[in-house]
């Protein structure tokens, strides 16, 4: 695997305001020169949001993609180690206290585009200058036709998220390459002599009875789709998609056999985060259709089988990454004949191909979002009780709810007319709590109770009529 990197520099302007507790950003214009140094040496135009008074931000983006330095089957996988690096060259962010987030570069393989996701470490003013750096291995595919194909690199921006005390705002940071620039970054040499996939198997058959009496090679590919992202706790199934090619000497032998079917079952041993596990894939069959296309003594092309199989159900449970892995695989081969469907069982027996890599993915965990339930409703209640010798107004207030007994703040205003004449705030307590009014004269007054309530309860409030004689 070799190493092509390439920087891209850009001057950024960024102006923004904080204001009521939200971020508010505005988008900067920006510019570059057309004229670079050398062919690798490639600029781009990037935009990002500030904070507090406009700054300028002079911005250097690196990326590396790997590419294969053997030659890779038509439509097989390889694995591409890609590293981007922003770096803005500034730590002026006003009350920011930390950005963290995503680079996404945009990978083509003889113009098929796939989307790399790079998780970048998060940056604090703490940390010196302002600069998002990371690396990821992603299985690119490649193309189907024999030949050097180009390996490009397309789009690229950044998805950030910024934290400003307790709120939280994205900032996208999308650039925008220099037009007429060539994007290739290397090429991947694809060719018929190449290795199909990642394992070479071999099919024991000296003790045949269909007069196959050596041993054949069979050659395995195999890759894992799996979700870029998913959350502690909740599960989800990567799955292998397994192809299997007969070796020619195996294919010149079927030739002359009377098999009729050829029968796959492969078992995978996989990994994922470092625990070890097996998963099972049914190839299917290949049948010889007896009158047409290949009864006994014709040609016949290829004899190849793919199917799908399934890890054991991950539920993750830290936030990090989680990669995942195919490293070994075996199985069994069954056969029948024509005559009578006699059925013979061979192994398979695999090792990985000199210098191919497993298949592998990685997954993106974060942690379960924190759930939090709707506040509840709330219906507030007050009584009074009148002293008259001491002028004494007792009131005693009652806030209940479907869910508990509501605790938090009430307040308590008595009204004579349009005139205040007494105020308190009053904890609740269990659902209740009592306020006293003193030197209440006779009279008629309007009291009001008003429970604030919290993140668990409603606020609500009551209104009554209090009639002193």
């Amino acid at each position: 695997m070799t190493t092509t990197s390439f920087r891209r520099r850009a001057a950024a302007v960024a102006t923004g305001t904080l204001a009521a507790g939200a971020l508010s950003f505005v988008p900067a214009m920006a510019g570059i020169s057309t004229a670079h140094a050398a062919p690798t040496d490639l600029g781009y135009s990037c935009v990002m949001s500030g904070f507090g008074a406009p700054v300028t931000l002079d911005s250097t983006l690196s990326i590396e993609v790997g590419t294969p330095a053997a030659a890779v089957a038509p439509g097989a996988g390889f694995t591409s180690t890609i590293s981007a690096s922003l770096d803005m060259g500034t730590t002026a962010m006003g009350p920011v206290s930390r950005l963290s987030g995503t680079i996404d570069v945009a990978v083509l393989v003889a113009g098929e585009s796939k989307t790399v996701t790079i998780p970048v470490a998060d940056w604090t003013p703490a940390a010196g200058e302002l600069v998002f750096a990371g690396t990821v291995d992603s299985e690119l595919t490649a193309p189907a036709a024999v030949g050097d194909a180009a390996i490009e690199v397309g789009a690229v921006s950044a998805a950030l998220k910024a934290t400003v005390g307790a709120v939280n705002a994205p900032v996208n940071v999308p650039c925008t390459a220099d037009e007429g620039q060539d994007q290739k970054v290397g090429t991947v040499t694809v060719g018929d002599d190449a290795p199909f996939g990642n394992a070479r198997c071999e099919i024991d058959m000296t003790e045949s009875g269909f007069g196959g009496k050596d041993t054949y090679d069979v050659e395995i590919a195999h890759a894992i789709t799996a979700p870029s992202s998913a959350t502690v706790g909740k599960a989800f199934t990567p799955t292998i998609a397994t192809s299997l090619k007969f070796g020619q000497p195996f294919v010149d032998y079927m030739v002359t056999s009377p098999t009729k079917t050829i029968g796959v079952v492969a078992n995978a041993t996989t990994t994922a985060g470092g625990a070890a596990g097996t998963a099972s894939v049914d190839l299917g069959e290949w049948n010889r259709t007896w009158t047409t296309p290949t009864p006994i003594g014709s040609p016949i092309e290829a004899i190849e089988l793919s199917g799908t199989g399934s890890f054991a159900p991950i539920t993750p449970t830290a936030a990090g990454s989680l990669p995942l892995s195919v490293t070994g695989l075996d199985g069994d081969i069954s056969m029948t004949v024509s005559f009578g469907n006699m059925k013979s069982t061979y192994p398979l027996d695999c090792t990985m191909n000199e210098g191919a890599a497993p298949a592998t993915a990685e997954v993106s965990v974060a942690e379960a979002p924190v759930v939090v339930a709707p506040a509840a409703a709330t219906k507030t209640a007050v009584k009074t009780a009148y002293a008259k010798k001491a002028k004494k107004l007792t009131a005693k207030v009652t806030v209940t709810s479907a869910k508990a007994k509501p605790a938090g703040k009430a307040t308590l205003v008595l009204k004579k007319g349009k005139k205040q004449v007494g105020k308190a705030t009053v904890n609740i307590k269990k659902g209740t709590a009592k306020a006293v009014f003193k030197k209440i004269a006779k009279g008629n007054y309007k009291l009001t109770v008003k429970y604030a309530g919290n993140k668990k309860f409603k606020a609500s409030s009551k209104t009554i009529t209090v009639k002193i004689k």
